[in-house]
């Protein structure tokens, strides 16, 4: 059993064998750069399946002719069936690794793991093969033979793939296959430095002779080798023959040729151009040599360019335009030929022809935008054009078919009388003689078209002469101009009518009051103002409110008839009448009111609205139209006090009234500011037993020269102004005072009432306002009872709000003057109110109706658990119907009238 190392091995057979791996290793290679790359189809198959070939027989041969040249090796015997087996794994190796190394979506790693493998795999199978060698796979020279011959597959696949990207030589697959000849010249002598001979000999051994086996079969492969390499070499002969034969044939025509020609391989690489071409581009050929052709392409153009090169690398000769750069950035239109060079049906570059076109194209399209440019002015002009001589039409354009109706050629067999609606003839007419008698060549007039249906539309024409085939004739542009003038007509009517209602609106009364009055024209101007407008508005919200007006409008203008109705704003309205007798106009203002009247439907609810209706006359009541409103206006608000709904006829002493109401709105701001105003108390009284119960503050007004005023002479002048908020203040604050007082003098008050008016109410500061008055002391605060009326609560959920957060202050709260006003069962026992007031209406009258109502609302309370307070009570029979229906307490001037504070005191304080 002898160890195998250099000495082992015969040099030539050494040197023989190293030859035959690297030969064959460069020649398969080479055909795969220069051969495979370039084929497709079967043809590329043929030319794989025959390189792997030669790179298996040479990896195959190599391995026996390395066993055949150790010196100690004379007889050897092998197994045929792990030869043929080792064979076999080599060829289909071979093939596997070439066909990942042409897959260009496969990683290198994987083509050098396959040969590596294969190599190794061949080597110990063929070790396996022989009696008198072995060798083990975790031998360590096995094993470092395996990794150096993996790194030398490694960089064979790594240069394979840089040289397939780029134009290979025979040079290229020197380079590439050497690597892979060390690779296998590595793995088998390295390894077998591992293998160890075992001296033995069988009868069925070979001599040393029979070794010339093994040397022949090396022969043989390098002469296969070589007729491959001559084969190979012959061709690329002949196609270098034949591109150097076509190359001198087309070399004068190239050169001398005035188009740019650009030669490209197939990746669009620049291999060269010709003097055309430089000129063009502006680039020296040494510039542009090597690089990539889409470089010079405009950049809104690679993308077509792209498609058509892949069109050419089907062989198809490809025409178009294209722009491209030149050395000054400067962009050309060029006329682009795509000619594919083929070599034996293969694509192996393109010849790229130029032609400047730049000037071409911007005369063609000079000339386009010239004539796009006169046409568009009449051919697809927003405006009709036609030309018109001798009367009839002889050039239309579409817009005119489009307006009139008419096709082009219908409208070149009429006259322009035919388009021109039969009113504007006379129109026309005189328009025509002005221009000839003033010999004017260019005229415009606004008409009515009128259309092939019959229907008119307003048209606006400009019309010029000029001179066509030697004979005149004018060129006419028309303007559809309806909408204009329909919404000039939109405008005006709208300057002059109210949006909502579309009556006339102020505007519209002021012009026709001034030329009524201008034409001396008697006339009345009847002013209505709608009742409780606003009390509709703020319970059911100003939809509500525009819907009555609507309505309202609706209903005057069914019954002005001659007369005109005009909303002047708000819910304000004017009708002029053509009429001064008041007989007659009494007689319209009464069915004016009767209709008005009448109930509104409005999303389920029922609106009941009524009117208070004002008139003044001219010229007898004033003779211009400030003056004539403002009094028909003071009349209708006259009518508005009297809560009679009759029409109010102005007269001089309904001024007297206005002065004094002016003066009354005067002398309270002042009252306020000089401290006019001042309280009275009336008591409240348990109705059994007649002790106090609480006391209620009413207020009153020392006027100074009227004297004495009772609350409603004043109070809804105070609702009116405003003031009502400022004096509800003044109201509470003094009231906490006088409770402070009493409380620290010892006088016992079960509880103090104030009415809050609705507007101070809806004040979201009446909460601030109280609990600051009250100066921390909640004695006082449950001593207070506020009294609100049924109007306030309108807005009920904000009003249910206030209510609750009042209630949380300690206070108590009443409902003043209920049955009279907006109060809905459905929402009166969410209120969390301590008393109900009965108003001195249903006492007062105390007739079998009111005692009817008495007992429903005495009933309602016992079941809302509501105390009841009835107030204007006189009578004694009123006292005992009201004990026997359960009413708690009482107030009126049967008890006492309202008193002075010190008369309050020193009555019902003191006892």
């Amino acid at each position: 059993m002898l160890q195998i190392d250099i000495n082992s091995y015969r040099i030539p057979y050494l040197l023989f064998s190293i030859i035959i791996a690297f030969s064959s290793s460069i020649v398969s290679f080479d055909m795969l750069l220069n051969i495979v790359r370039k084929s497709n189809g079967r043809r590329r198959n043929f030319w794989t399946i025959l390189s792997s070939i030669t790179l298996g027989i040479g990896i195959w041969t190599t391995h026996f002719i390395g066993i055949a040249a150790l010196k100690n090796v004379a007889t050897f015997h092998f197994n045929i069936g792990f030869l043929v087996a080792s064979f076999i794994i080599i060829l289909c190796t071979s093939f596997l690794g070439m066909l990942i190394l042409t897959r260009s979506n496969i990683s290198v790693l994987a083509a050098s793991i396959t040969f590596t493998i294969g190599i190794s795999a061949m080597h110990y199978l063929g070790m396996y093969s022989y009696h008198t060698l072995s060798m083990s796979l975790n031998n360590k020279w096995f094993l470092l033979a395996v990794f150096i011959g993996f790194i030398f597959s490694l960089l064979c696949c790594t240069f394979f793939k840089k040289e397939w990207g780029q134009t290979p030589s025979f040079k290229s697959g020197i380079k590439v296959g050497g690597w892979l000849g060390f690779s296998f010249t590595a793995i088998h002598y390295i390894s077998m430095n591992g293998a160890v001979h075992h001296a033995h000999h069988h009868p069925e051994d070979a001599n040393l002779e029979q070794m010339i086996i093994f040397i022949v079969l090396g022969v043989i492969f390098l002469v296969f080798a070589t007729i491959i390499s001559n084969f190979y070499q012959q061709k690329l002969i002949k196609q270098m023959t034949k591109l150097k034969y076509q190359e001198r044939y087309y070399r004068s025509l190239y050169d001398l040729n005035p188009d740019a020609i650009f030669m490209l391989d197939t990746e669009g690489n620049i291999l060269n151009m010709n003097e055309a071409a430089a000129a063009l581009s502006g680039f020296e050929i040494e510039e542009v040599l090597g690089g990539s052709f889409k470089h010079l392409i405009y950049k809104g153009d690679l993308n077509f360019m792209a498609d058509q090169f892949l069109k050419s690398l089907e062989g198809k000769i490809i025409e178009s335009e294209i722009r491209i750069y030149t050395t000054s950035n400067r962009v050309l239109d060029v006329y682009v030929k795509v000619i594919p060079v083929e070599i034996d049906g293969e694509v192996i570059g393109f010849y790229v022809v130029l032609r400047d076109i730049t000037d071409i194209k911007s005369n063609i399209l000079a000339l386009q935008n010239a004539e796009s440019k006169y046409r568009s002015i009449v051919e697809e002009n927003f405006v009709g054009v036609f030309i018109q001589q001798h009367d009839y039409i002889i050039y239309a354009n579409a817009m005119m078919s489009k307006m009139f109706g008419y096709s082009t050629e219908e409208l070149q067999t009429l006259t322009y009388w035919d388009i021109v609606a039969e009113e504007d003839h006379p129109y026309l007419k005189e328009k025509i003689s002005k221009r000839i008698q003033d010999n004017q060549t260019y005229v415009h007039f606004s008409m009515k078209g009128k259309q092939k249906n019959g229907e008119h539309f307003y048209i606006k024409v400009h019309s010029s002469q000029f001179s066509f085939h030697n004979d005149l004739a004018f060129i006419c542009s028309v303007i559809d101009v309806t909408e204009h003038v329909q919404s000039l007509k939109k405008v005006k009517f709208m300057a002059y009518h109210d949006s909502l209602t579309n009556l006339p609106n102020h505007r519209k009364l002021t012009n026709d009051l001034t030329e009524k009055i201008a034409q001396h024209e008697s006339f009345s101007v009847m002013f209505l103002d709608l009742n409780a407008f606003k009390k509709t508005n703020d319970r059911y919200g100003h939809l509500a409110g525009d819907a009555v007006l609507k309505e309202v409008a609706t209903r005057l203008n069914n019954l002005a008839l001659q007369n005109t109705a005009y909303h002047i704003g708000g819910d304000e309205f004017t009708i002029v009448l053509l009429e001064s007798d008041h007989l007659v106009i009494k007689e319209i203002a009464e069915k004016i009111a009767l209709e008005i009247r009448k109930p509104i439907l409005y999303k389920g609810h029922t609106l009941q609205i009524s009117t208070s209706i004002g008139v003044a006359n001219y010229p007898s009541d004033g003779e211009n139209i400030e003056e004539l409103l403002r009094k028909a206006d003071l009349a209708m608000y006259t009518s508005k006090e009297r809560f009679n709904n009759e029409c109010v006829f102005y007269q001089a002493q309904l001024l007297t009234e206005v002065e004094e109401r002016f003066q009354m709105e005067e002398d309270l701001k002042i009252a306020i500011d000089k401290e006019q105003f001042f309280l009275c108390y009336q008591p409240q009284v348990h109705l059994l037993t007649g002790e106090l119960s609480g006391v209620e503050a009413l207020i009153r007004w020392n006027h100074p020269k009227k004297g004495l005023l009772p609350p409603n002479v004043f109070i809804p002048l105070l609702e009116e102004t405003g003031l009502i908020v400022e004096v509800g203040e003044w109201i509470i604050k003094d009231v906490f005072e006088s409770l402070r007082n009493w409380m620290d003098r010892g006088y016992e008050l079960p509880s103090i009432s104030i009415n809050i008016s609705a507007k101070q109410f809806g004040r979201q500061n009446i909460y601030n306002l109280i609990d600051y008055a009250n100066k921390g002391k909640r004695v006082c605060l449950q001593k207070l009872n506020i009294e609100i009326t049924e109007s306030a609560m309108i807005d009920f959920e904000n009003s249910l709000d206030m209510i609750q957060k009042l209630k949380q202050l300690g206070l108590k709260i009443s409902l003043d003057d209920f049955g009279t006003g907006y109060s809905s069962l459905s929402i009166l026992h969410r209120l969390p109110i301590d008393y109900l007031k009965i108003d001195r209406s249903f006492i007062s009258g105390f007739d079998k109706d009111s005692k009817v109502v008495i007992e429903m609302i005495l009933t309602m309370a016992k079941r809302l658990n509501v105390k009841v307070v009835a107030e204007g009570i006189e009578k004694q029979e009123q006292i005992d119907f009201l004990i026997k229906e359960g009413c708690d307490y009482g107030q009126g001037y049967f008890f006492s009238k309202p008193l002075l504070k010190s008369e309050f005191e020193q009555i019902w304080l003191s006892k």
